[in-house]
């Protein structure tokens, strides 16, 4: 008994279609379904909180380092207000301090 051949495509299109399931998935295809084994949501992932253990990890090549500070410093979400004491004239025990060290006069 002689094994049957494929039916061959009718077209070009049908033939585009019979392949598409073969082979390598798209980067895409392959995180969506590596996201979906381990049962995170990607809508849940905080970018600031992957910037920010780029930024801290110490194997990770230091231009993605500075990159991911750099996204870090320029990015400031809606609606969060400036940090508290940056740029606020200093408090009477600041000022003295400082008097001590000898930087204000």
């Amino acid at each position: 008994m002689t094994p049957k051949k494929p039916a061959k495509a009718s077209s070009a299109e049908e033939a585009f279609r019979a392949r598409r399931g073969r082979g390598r998935p798209s980067r895409a295809e392959a995180t969506a379904k590596a996201l979906a084994a381990l049962g995170i949501d990607p809508a849940s992932i905080d970018p600031r909180a992957v910037l920010a253990a780029i930024a801290a990890d110490s194997s990770a090549p230091a231009s993605a380092r500075v990159a991911a500070c750099k996204a870090l410093l320029t990015h400031q979400p809606a609606g969060e207000p400036d940090k508290p004491g940056v740029g606020d004239p200093p408090d009477e025990l600041t000022q003295r301090a400082l008097q001590i060290l000898g930087r204000v006069n």
